[in-house]
């Protein structure tokens, strides 16, 4: 996958999902565990930037992560380091 540039809506995606959405804690939660990697704040930005095409923030800064396959945050967590 082709690195892109971050844009600042990028990063309040980033910051809204990981600081406001439970079910993407859950998920991300779960999904570490089943795949034997460490759950730390690092691993998790990383995962959510490989993710954020996927997350929709509104003009109030809602953010819905629905959309991001099971199988995207499996495939970023498997690419780590380590």
């Amino acid at each position: 996958m082709a690195a892109r540039p971050q844009t600042t809506s990028d990063l309040l995606k980033i910051q809204r999902a990981l600081g406001g959405d439970t079910m993407w804690g859950l998920r991300l939660e779960i999904a570490f565990k089943l795949g034997g990697k460490p759950d730390t704040e690092s691993n998790r930005i990383t995962v959510t930037t490989a993710c954020v095409d996927q997350i929709s923030c509104d003009i109030d800064g809602t953010v819905s992560t629905e959309s991001v396959p099971d199988a995207q945050i499996v495939a970023a967590i498997e690419a780590l380091e380590g």
